[in-house]
């Protein structure tokens, strides 16, 4: 188990990086597909680890067996619900705090 989530592939593909007041979506870790300020994020919940999240949401995770979240936006982007798998969990979680987004996390 621990050498799968070692072998990471995907977020050389897709990530979503924080980067000041913004949320900031990329390809090949360069390429910018969307940003979103934190004042036009509704609520971010914790999903877990397993979890599909929903059909309806942009699915935007990327690594194997991390701590998932659905992010809700105000206005529709590509989507009103995005799926995320942070690079570093704890730090988004804090991200989100600072930026007093409503947050629910997992039972």
């Amino acid at each position: 188990m621990r050498l799968l989530m070692g072998l990471q592939p995907l977020p050389l593909l897709y990530d979503v990086l924080i980067e000041g007041d913004r949320l900031r979506f990329v390809l090949f870790r360069q390429l910018t597909v969307g940003k979103v300020k934190s004042e036009d994020i509704e609520r971010v919940d914790e999903i877990g680890t397993i979890s599909i999240g929903s059909f309806a949401a942009l699915n935007f995770k990327n690594r194997f067996m991390a701590r998932a979240f659905m992010v809700g936006f105000k206005r529709a982007w590509l989507a009103r619900q995005v799926l995320i798998t942070p690079e570093d969990a704890e730090r988004f979680v804090q991200w989100a705090r600072k930026h007093g987004i409503p947050m629910a996390e997992r039972a």
